[in-house]
């Protein structure tokens, strides 16, 4: 039992990661998530489950970047390159492939994201979510 506790979550898709939070991703063809919702997956992949054992916890989480006010007007093909960034950005910051680098468009879309996150946080803030948080500034490192 010890060994559960000290494994890291491991969602391989966002689908997968909303999914366990008994949520589901809109399907609406242009509204975007400001914070990517896969930046929110890789910082859950990069935490222990213990760090929040309960269901709860994890499921607020999600629930508070699913929400509009982590929702944007953006159409299809920028939704697209600005995905695609991200994609990126994780594989360098995990280490998966390093010797990629972000185009100047790129580096652009990971500095709205940031600019939005520093915003999103301050409503986290005093809620206990620090290593999430200390993950998901980790991912968004240029």
């Amino acid at each position: 039992m010890a060994g559960i506790q000290s494994e890291n979550y491991n969602y391989d898709t966002v689908d997968e990661l909303l999914e366990a939070a008994g949520r589901r991703r809109g399907h609406h063809y242009h509204v975007d998530h400001i914070v990517e919702l896969q930046l929110v997956k890789e910082a859950f992949n990069m935490l222990k489950k213990s760090n929040y054992s309960s269901p709860d916890r994890k499921d607020e989480l999600i629930a508070f970047f699913n929400d509009e006010r982590n929702l944007q007007f953006l159409l299809g093909e920028e939704n697209g390159e600005k995905g695609r960034a991200v994609s990126k950005l994780i594989r360098i910051n995990t280490g998966k492939n390093r010797k990629e680098s972000l185009t100047q468009s790129e580096k652009e879309w990971v500095k709205k994201i940031k600019k939005k996150w520093k915003k999103l946080r301050k409503d986290l803030h005093g809620k206990d979510f620090s290593r999430f948080e200390e993950a998901l500034e980790r991912l968004l490192i240029l």
